[in-house]
């Protein structure tokens, strides 16, 4: 059944466009769904206890003076200036949250399909570390939807998909946060690189 453009047959309802591309299958869109982040970026700030010290946010398009990596096309943290770990020696203080991370962006969007996905792309000069999606700002361990850990020296990307269940057409707001701890870094230097390519909202994979 159908007109060409609509089709009922045994694969379900489809609505095909005039180049023969199937826009629609039995009710889920084949598109993008729009995903907001902050402006300015909604991030950790670095906190350091000697008066005049340089603080910033954590992640930083190409690092600054010490940082190994200095390409601005990538985000970059030197663990030690958000972990606490050269406080003695710099004055940095941890600025990790409950969970022993920092936040990257937050995200809203209108609930409008099942799944939530980051591309996110570690650098394969990256240190260990650890992704989390939580419900707002949260650091809590219940509010957090998604977690994954990087190895040091993974690289490429990283599809990471969340199930946000059936649409509810509400707002929502998620926080993208990156995490480490002491027993993954080996020196204080050590870096996190990465992009973050796309966030998007979809109903197919």
């Amino acid at each position: 059944l159908g007109d060409g453009n609509v089709i009922i047959d045994d694969k379900g309802v489809r609505i095909v466009r005039p180049d023969g591309a199937i826009t629609m299958q039995n009710g889920l869109m084949h598109n993008a769904y729009a995903v907001s982040a902050d402006d300015p970026y909604y991030m950790t700030t670095t906190k350091n206890e000697v008066p005049g010290a340089e603080v910033g946010p954590v992640f930083i398009p190409g690092g600054l003076y010490g940082y190994k990596f200095r390409a601005r096309s990538w985000y970059v943290c030197l663990k030690y200036s958000a972990d606490g770990s050269k406080r003695k020696e710099t004055g940095y203080l941890d600025v990790r949250d409950g969970l022993n991370a920092v936040a990257f962006q937050r995200y809203e969007f209108v609930h409008c399909a099942r799944y939530l996905i980051f591309h996110y792309w570690p650098h394969a000069d990256s240190g260990k570390h650890s992704l989390h999606v939580v419900n707002g700002s949260s650091d809590k361990k219940e509010d957090r939807i998604y977690f994954q850990l990087i190895e040091k020296g993974t690289s490429g990307i990283q599809k990471c998909v969340i199930d946000l269940g059936k649409p509810t057409f509400k707002k929502r707001d998620v926080t993208f946060k990156i995490g480490w701890v002491a027993a993954w870094t080996p020196s204080p230097e050590e870096e996190i690189i990465f992009r973050m390519k796309s966030v998007i909202q979809t109903d197919v994979l």
